[in-house]
């Protein structure tokens, strides 16, 4: 039993510093254009060159990435629970990015961050 517990602390240490590498991207949300209040619920956070876009709830919403190099992600994301999206940015150029996010009300979320290569 005494093993597996090392075992266990072993991997949890290993496996910390790559949870404590991840930055989280600051999006500031804005109403939609009739002025009402809302709140899209999502997240997110870039650890190395991996962006992921976390939705706390079912959304339906557009999803688009900018950088250097113009448009490097755009999808429509449809889900009837709380879903993630991961962009990896590794082949494009380092650099100021942005995400936007749409949802189907017309609220909108954006936010910038960095694209650092290590």
């Amino acid at each position: 039993m005494k093993k597996i517990l090392i075992i266990i602390v072993v991997i949890l240490v290993s496996f910390s510093n790559t949870w404590a590498d991840e930055r989280n991207v600051i999006l500031h949300k804005t109403p939609n254009n009739k002025g009402t209040q809302f709140e899209i619920p999502v997240h997110a956070g870039i650890n190395d060159s991996l962006l992921g876009i976390h939705f706390e709830k079912a959304s339906d919403a557009t999803v688009s990435v900018t950088g250097p190099e113009g448009v490097v992600y755009q999808q429509k994301v449809t889900s009837t629970t709380a879903k993630s999206v991961y962009v990896n940015l590794a082949p494009h150029q380092e650099g100021e990015y942005t995400i936007y996010i749409q949802d189907a009300k017309g609220n909108e979320a954006t936010g910038d961050f960095t694209n650092e290569k290590e």
